[in-house]
Formats: C-alpha cells, sequence, structure tokens
C-alpha cells in the first residue's frame, strides 16, 4: 500500500524480529507508519474508533485463540470507519489455528459482504 501512495499506515505485529526486519529492509514505511509492537488484544484497545478507512489482516485471526476472538473482531468493526479486508484461512485445523467462517462473523457484526476476491474477503460497514 505504502508504494501505492498510502501514506497514514499502522500496523500490529507481535514478533519484535519481524519489526526489527522491517526497520531493516523498509527503513521508509517503518518510518512512515505507526507499528505497535504487541499482541492484538493490547493494541486494538489503544485505538480510537472510525480511526481507519481499511482494516486488513493477512494470516493472524486464525491464531487468535477462541477466547479472544470475538472482542478482536468486534474491535475490528469499531476501528474501521469503511472497509474490512479479511486474508485468512478458515478451514485448518491445529493446536495453533482456529479457523472461523469470517463472512459468516462480520455479517453478523452488521458489514455488508462483497464477495472473495483471490483469497480477500471484503466487507463495508452500513
Amino acid at each position: 500500500m505504502y508504494v501505492n501512495g498510502f501514506n497514514d499506515l499502522s500496523g500490529i505485529e507481535i514478533s519484535s524480529d519481524a519489526v526489527k526486519q522491517m526497520q531493516t529492509t523498509y527503513p521508509d514505511l517503518f518510518n512512515a507508519a505507526q507499528i505497535f509492537n504487541e499482541s492484538v488484544e493490547d493494541a486494538v484497545k489503544k485505538i480510537p474508533d472510525d480511526t481507519y478507512d481499511i482494516v486488513f489482516t493477512m494470516a493472524v485471526l486464525l491464531h487468535i485463540h477462541s477466547d479472544s476472538i470475538n472482542e478482536i473482531l468486534d474491535q475490528i468493526m469499531l476501528k474501521s470507519s469503511k472497509y474490512i479486508l479479511i486474508h485468512e484461512v478458515e478451514d485448518h485445523v491445529s493446536w495453533r489455528h482456529f479457523p472461523r467462517n469470517f463472512k459468516k462473523e462480520f455479517k453478523g457484526r452488521g458489514a455488508s459482504y462483497h464477495g472473495r476476491f483471490k483469497g480477500l474477503r471484503v466487507f463495508s460497514k452500513n
């Protein structure tokens, strides 16, 4: 998104090593973006509602334990003012993967579903 002109970007990354790698590999992006180096459960509490036009997740939500997922999905709805883009595996089960039907989850929270494009589910807030 940054290389396409988007410059008001934020990210949540729990791994300090991944954040350091971002700083080394993409220094301009790192300096331009606000990076929360903590768990998604902690970071979302610090972000005001309707902060972002788009909330995008990729390979994150499948790792959120069932005890936390409802709060996280509610927070995603609150943080987005317009769109939610979800690129997540929905059918893989293991000790660290928690499959979910994100179409059902976000529609149940009042989002409109616009389809799936190359694995990316697209929702908008009503």
